[in-house]
């Protein structure tokens, strides 16, 4: 094999290559593209409290009321609502549990194939909510199976875009952040709907039902996942984007399997070591081993003052054969977007990598390697704390501030901003994550998330106190979209996107998982607090103050041993290239 190519086939180079090829114009409008069906498509689900107001004008599960509360014309029988409340709980987790069957649809066939299997999924879901209100619910509940449906779609929409952060490396922050704030914004569909629904209704009876009925509804939005399916096919891409160093490591090595590092012995032999390092290795007595893979393995008969060069020799041709494989993998980028734009991007990514302290810290190590570690522990529990906190308090925030305030009518005005707050906050703060994601080291970032997430936990805690209330709701809009962006922001950098939709999968779904607590936080609030949730907000402040503390504090250790082993092996390279003399007086290099 020549030295001089990378052992990568041809057909595979040009596909590592192609995202180099892609416009800019056309790599614009597929992140504009997907941020739009992220706003339709990627979290309606969190929309639930907008929607039930909905659900409970169209007669859904009121087939559950007893004789007596139909008689007393109540608004909403207490199984109506539990029948409502697992509809969303079982949505809720099943959105998150099948971030990890989508990590790896994602990981193994792409993010068009992934998107396609969100659209079924999306197409079908709405279907049978239409439907469904035309059959009997003893016979057939078409709006748990619906529901659950959505729930499954959203996550495939939404993980499929986060690789095309990497079709502008320089500001993927912000680009994962824009869809992020859509994903918090689509809870905004589900509330349009309703202030739709509300319109319409004979304002001699404001409990009537509406015009836009559910089946109306539905049918209409079937045109969301049929337009994301005709985009995948058009303009979006088939393949991940992938930064460009990934790109250059797979090349090479020679493999487009990132664990994949072995050097053939035609490579190393198809190098010449220096004149006196090769008269010593000819004097001593070694064996070659060659193995089933068709790789090489130095046997040597035991330790020796030539030993040394032996494995040096090795290394260094090892070293030469792969920096010729990256010079031509730089060279044949080069040649596609020009010399100047490979310099530049290769300057702005060092830079923000230099920056975040922790990129590459897992890059090209086994899924199984990257969970097993510290990296990957501490932001789970991290993140089960956060998203408990998150989902408990969009569940329940009306309740709450119904005891915090001592009233129904403040509650429900807090209730209100939160549902108009809640996709708002995604959007508003878009620009403001990007440049901090982008402008700022990882622990930074990660602290100012924890510090985020306490002032929130001390606002949660203040009685009787309208302004804190306002004030809760207006930072927590804020810091979930930056709450998600940073994890996936954080995942991509220390663990990449080769293994990123199993690893970030399996964040989201553990954490999923997890949120079943929720339902012991509401029976404590309820039966033990009789309706305080301070104690339980209490618990969840402290709690998350300290893991997110002891994350942030690893986080920052890390980065100050990759700056440390930086430094040496900088320090390594100069002594290398200093003179060896071996014993028969002769010059080496290493």
């Amino acid at each position: 094999m020549s030295t001089e190519e990378p052992r990568m086939p041809k057909q595979q180079q040009r596909e590592a290559l192609h995202q180099f090829q892609e416009p800019r114009s056309l790599r614009f409008a597929q992140v504009v593209s997907a941020v739009i069906y992220c706003l339709f498509a990627s979290g309606v689900i969190f929309g639930y409290a907008a929607l039930k107001p909905v659900l409970v004008s169209e007669g859904v599960y009121r087939h559950l009321c007893t004789p007596d509360e139909i008689k007393s014309h109540v608004r909403v029988c207490r199984e109506q609502e539990l029948r409502m409340n697992v509809m969303f709980n079982i949505a809720a987790v099943t959105t998150n549990v099948a971030a990890l069957p989508v990590g790896a649809i994602l990981d193994r066939f792409g993010p068009q194939v992934t998107s396609l299997v969100g659209c079924v999924f999306l197409l079908f879901g709405p279907v049978l909510l239409a439907i469904a209100p035309m059959i009997p619910v003893d016979k057939f509940d078409g709006f748990i199976l619906g529901y659950l449906l959505l729930a499954l779609g959203g996550p495939c929409i939404f993980i499929s875009t986060f690789q095309l952060s990497n079709a502008f490396p320089t500001n993927s922050g912000l680009v994962l952040s824009c869809v992020t704030g859509a994903f918090d914004a689509s809870s905004a569909v589900w509330l349009a709907y309703r202030l739709l629904y509300q319109s319409t209704v004979d304002s001699e009876d404001q409990v009537g039902k509406g015009k836009i009925s559910l089946t109306i509804f539905f049918a209409c939005y079937c045109i969301v996942p049929v337009t994301i399916t005709i985009l995948q096919f058009t303009i979006m891409p088939k393949q991940s984007y992938k930064s460009m160093g990934e790109i250059v490591r797979e090349i090479e090595t020679g493999t487009l399997d990132p664990h994949e590092e072995a050097v053939d012995d035609d490579e190393i032999n198809g190098l010449t070591p220096p004149p006196a390092t090769a008269r010593v290795l000819s004097s001593t007595s070694t064996s070659v081993d060659h193995e089933q893979d068709g790789h090489v393995r130095i046997v040597e008969p035991g330790p020796s003052e030539h030993t040394g060069l032996l494995s040096l020799s090795r290394k260094s041709n090892t070293a030469d054969i792969r920096q010729r494989r990256r010079s031509s993998a730089v060279s044949q980028i080069s040649a596609i977007i020009g010399q100047q734009a490979v310099e530049r991007v290769q300057k702005k990514e060092e830079h923000k990598r230099a920056i975040s302290g922790v990129w590459g810290s897992l890059h090209g190590e086994s899924a199984l390697r990257q969970v097993g570690s510290l990296w990957f522990i501490l932001v789970v529990l991290f993140v089960m704390l956060q998203m408990l906190r998150t989902n408990y308090f969009i569940a329940t925030v009306r309740p709450q501030y119904e005891h915090l305030l001592q009233s129904w009518e403040l509650s429900l005005a807090i209730d209100r901003f939160f549902d108009l707050a809640l996709p708002l906050g995604g959007l508003i703060s878009i620009p403001f994550i990007g440049i901090l994601l982008d402008h700022t080291s990882s622990p930074l970032a990660l602290s100012v998330l924890v510090l985020f997430a306490a002032v929130i936990g001390c606002l949660g805690i203040i009685p009787h106190s309208l302004t804190a209330g306002y004030a809760n709701v207006a930072l927590f809009v804020v810091y979930r979209p930056f709450f998600y962006t940073s994890i996936s922001d954080y995942a991509a950098k220390v663990f990449g996107f080769e293994t990123f939709g199993i690893v970030y999968g399996l964040i989201i779904c553990t954490s999923g998982l997890f949120n079943l607590v929720q339902s012991v936080l509401d029976y404590a609030t309820i039966h033990v607090h009789q309706g305080n949730p301070i104690p339980v907000n209490i618990g969840l402040l402290i709690s998350g103050l300290v893991i997110g503390s002891i994350f942030v504090a690893f986080v920052e250790d890390q980065v100050n041993r990759i700056k440390r082993s930086k430094a040496r092996e900088a320090l390594e390279e100069a002594e290398n290239i200093q003179e060896v003399v071996v014993p028969d007086g002769s010059p080496a290099y290493r």
